[in-house]
């Protein structure tokens, strides 16, 4: 039977029965030729090491290549830290988790660097040495310690005389009382406003919501 009629038959090359043919030529009747040692260099991990390797890698994530080559080093003595990589990443397909690099400056950051240059860029050396929030920190708070003491002190002589004592004919203890009662109220109002107005100027803001 020729090789050309046995090729067709089992569907193989003509080529791969050729080199069938001349390795079992010299052999005795019924022998099987020797298979043929795959190319390459030798596998430098079994199997069985795969095996381990994964699953320590399963059971803790965290776990680094260079700490199982030295966990194991009777399996991987003659292994490189970069081959048990290949085999965790290339071979076992695990995905690999790398630490961000940390920004020098967020966005935070620099968006209030810039608005502090914008804010103090004509200012000279001598305005520096004076300080940038001596004048505008009082601009902005004293009218708010007037307003604290100058309106509840206001507001509680006010209902006192005109509100309870006139309109509504109540006793000077009572008039005492109700008009305490409502300069406090506007205490609080104008303190919630101060603090609103603090929180909403305040840079920290920005921060928090980026």
């Amino acid at each position: 039977m020729s090789v050309i009629c046995v090729a067709a038959d089992l569907k193989f090359s003509r080529h791969s029965t050729y080199n069938l043919k001349h390795a079992a030529a010299p052999l005795p009747p019924g022998a099987m030729p020797k298979r043929k040692v795959g190319c390459g260099a030798v596998r430098k991990t079994s199997i069985r090491t795969d095996n381990i390797l994964k699953r320590e890698v399963m059971s803790d994530p965290a776990v680094t290549a260079s700490t199982q080559w030295k966990r194991h080093p009777d399996l991987l003595k003659h292994v490189l830290i970069r081959t048990v990589q290949h085999r965790l990443q290339k071979d076992l397909g695990l995905p690999t988790l790398r630490a961000a690099k940390k920004p020098l400056l967020t966005e935070a950051m620099k968006k209030k660097r810039i608005n502090f240059c914008k804010k103090y860029q004509h200012w000279t050396s001598d305005d520096w040495k004076k300080g940038p929030t001596d004048g505008s920190l009082m601009a902005a708070v004293l009218p708010y310690v007037i307003m604290i003491i100058v309106l509840p002190i206001g507001s509680f002589f006010f209902t006192k005389a005109y509100v309870f004592e006139d309109l509504l004919s109540y006793s000077e203890t009572t008039s005492n009382v109700y008009g305490a009662i409502c300069a406090v109220v506007i205490l609080h109002i104008l303190l919630a406003l101060f603090i609103f107005k603090a929180f909403k100027e305040s840079p920290v803001k920005g921060s928090k919501q980026d």
